[in-house]
């Protein structure tokens, strides 16, 4: 009888470790937006939860932030414990996207976004659709947040799971709002825009989501997912305005969006870098952002799940360390090989 309690003891202590070890870290992942580019993200969020065991990313905190913020906010309606099969919800919601499902011409088309409207689309679809799933849920089940700037004063706006359930749906809407392209959109006091237009990922909140939980720098990972490529025909002049703004808004992004990371390590320096991707194969470029039919981004969820099996067969960490050193390679040799190429290169060695 005591060797049977003595027994049952230990189990229960070292259960009672593993849930301890297991409540030491906040694990927590930062999306990026691009338009259509966000099937590449839903790829990579698959293909984590099925080459590895889905408990590693078991995230405690997502942030989005335009694109990435339609699909932090698909993260959270599903319980970190449900990795495997959010990720399949998820792959199917991009699956089954058509452009439609997004934005519609304005009743006179590019005449009333113009003269009436602030975009050029109505992307009242996305609003209803994204409504939809928050209202067949009804809770968010992880700690969230979505980024858009405030057109009147250009501050960077962030909104949380703590915002009333009811609103959550037209702050994601508002944060994938690009500017020219969709609407604004009211809430309150703020008339809300894109957020990649000033921080296409939001790694400060997810990081100080953590740190509210009561976690050190030292215990919280941090997974950042980006969908930005240096395109290879970014010089010239298409001839269609639209076209060639897609295109300036997304070399912005690349660029300012590995200034972003670079910087935000040297200020948090202890936490975590566990997985970095990027794409290494082509993903939507120009009007190709706006157009959310299969054809176009299927491909890209395929090109996510290869990625995210490269990054953990690469290893824990190594992705920061490779985006660290091509960061100190000369502009030259940059112009020469992007990133994304540069990652590509080595995933084929490991």
């Amino acid at each position: 009888m005591r060797g049977s309690l003595k027994i049952t003891s230990s189990i229960l202590l070292i259960s009672s470790f593993i849930v301890n070890q297991a409540q030491a870290v906040c694990r927590a992942a930062a999306f990026a937006g691009g338009g259509s580019r966000g099937a590449y993200e839903a790829g990579v969020v698959y293909g984590f939860n099925h080459a590895k065991n889905p408990a590693d990313f078991s995230w405690d905190v997502v942030t989005g932030v335009s694109a990435g913020a339609l699909n932090s906010a698909g993260i959270a309606l599903w319980a970190p414990n449900q990795g495997k099969e959010m990720s399949e919800w998820l792959e199917q919601v991009w699956l089954n996207l058509t452009s439609s499902q997004i934005y519609v011409d304005w009743p006179l088309g590019w005449l009333d976004g113009i003269t009436k409207e602030s975009g050029i689309f109505d992307n009242t679809p996305l609003l209803n659709l994204v409504t939809k799933l928050y209202t067949s849920f009804g809770s968010v089940k992880r700690k969230t947040v979505v980024s858009s700037v405030d057109v009147n004063t250009g501050q960077y706006v962030i909104f949380d799971d703590s915002m009333p359930f009811s609103d959550l749906p037209l702050l994601t809407v508002a944060s994938a709002s690009i500017p020219f392209i969709f609407p604004h959109r009211h809430y309150g006091d703020h008339i809300l825009m894109d957020g990649g237009t000033v921080w296409n990922t939001n790694l400060i909140s997810a990081v100080d989501k953590c740190k509210a939980m009561g976690h050190a720098d030292s215990d919280i990972i941090l997974d950042i997912i980006l969908c930005d490529q240096k395109g290879i025909s970014e010089i010239g002049d298409t001839g269609n305005a639209l076209n060639n703004f897609l295109r300036y808004y997304t070399i912005q992004s690349y660029y300012s969006g590995m200034n972003d990371i670079l910087e935000f390590k040297k200020t948090r320096p202890n936490v975590q870098y566990r997985y970095l991707t990027l794409p290494t194969g082509p993903v939507a470029n120009g009007l190709n952002m706006i157009n959310f039919n299969p054809s176009n981004t299927v491909p890209m969820i395929e090109l996510g799940k290869k990625d995210a099996a490269n990054a953990i067969k690469l290893g824990e960490g190594k992705g920061f360390e490779l985006f660290e050193q091509y960061m100190k390679l000369s502009p030259q040799e940059q112009d020469q090989l992007s990133i994304n190429e540069y990652f590509a290169m080595h995933y084929e060695k490991a």
